[in-house]
């Protein structure tokens, strides 16, 4: 149930960024999974750890 809603929001911002990536951030998931067209579902916590926004970390 929570794929179709979520599916629908993806597909509205497809078009304008095609080349992105479709994840899902759930707060406590029982296990990641990626689905063959490509929507992924990640772990709060360990991917916001992994997030890389381009910049050197201030020293």
């Amino acid at each position: 149930m929570v794929r179709r809603s979520t599916e629908s929001k993806f597909c509205q911002v497809r078009n304008l960024f095609p080349n992105s990536r479709k994840v899902q951030i759930v707060k406590e998931p029982a296990r990641g999974k990626t689905f063959p067209d490509g929507l992924e579902i990640r772990g709060a916590h360990s991917w916001l750890t992994d997030l890389w926004l381009g910049r050197e970390p201030k020293q």
